[in-house]
């Protein structure tokens, strides 16, 4: 609740597919002009200290929707503001849009809008709690464990269901 940064996202934009790019660069320009937050890249220590004292964490799409930044954000406890991932179905379970994190559109629409609500206090903490309590309990706690052995059971099984 004391974090003394609004905003961390720290992102290379120097990708050479453009699919890559694109949504990088433009969202580096907005946290500049609008934020004042840089997205240069700084050392690990120097992120996971700025992560620990951020309310807020972007992680754009790289190669792919999920990302180890995501996971990063969960642990330092900071609310994970990500595009929308609404196309994507994960097991278990930890992208709930407005209850462990927050998205913004692809074409990065209202994006100014979204991170003024999320840098409120409270709405942050509340979804970075309960984020990072999805994630942990997902990873290692006995019941997301438990759930893990069960699901795997039921496909070795053919319980089409559980895909």
């Amino acid at each position: 609740s004391n974090r003394q940064n609004a905003i961390s996202c720290r992102i290379g934009v120097n990708h050479l597919r453009q699919t890559v790019r694109f949504q990088r660069e433009r969202l580096a320009e907005i946290l500049a002009s609008s934020w004042k937050v840089s997205t240069e890249r700084i050392n690990k220590r120097q992120y996971f200290l700025e992560l620990l004292n951020s309310q807020v964490g972007i992680s754009p799409y790289g190669w792919g929707e999920i990302a180890y930044r995501d996971f990063e954000i969960f642990i330092s406890g900071a609310a994970l503001f990500k595009p929308s991932m609404s196309h994507v179905k994960t097991w278990p379970d930890i992208y709930v849009d407005g209850e462990t994190f927050v998205s913004y559109a692809w074409d990065l629409s209202y994006i100014d809008e979204k991170l003024h609500y999320l840098s409120e206090a409270t709405t942050s903490t509340e979804i970075a709690q309960r984020g990072q309590e999805t994630y942990l309990n997902s990873v290692h706690g006995r019941d997301g464990a438990e759930q893990f052995c069960k699901r795997v059971l039921s496909i070795i099984s053919g319980d089409r269901n559980a895909l």
